[in-house]
């Protein structure tokens, strides 16, 4: 159970990446390791 949570409060803080991560993933179906950088960078400014 502390992993889920662990998981949850990582994803509630990273929401804005992980929603431009989701988008992303709708359009070019996958996301390579510099992709997934450039989402983080982007949402983190």
């Amino acid at each position: 159970m502390r992993g889920y949570e662990t998981a949850r409060q990582i994803i509630a803080h990273n929401r804005g990446s992980v929603s431009a991560m989701a988008e992303e993933l709708l359009i070019v179906e996958s996301l390579d390791a510099e992709g997934i950088k450039a989402d983080m960078a982007a949402t983190a400014a």
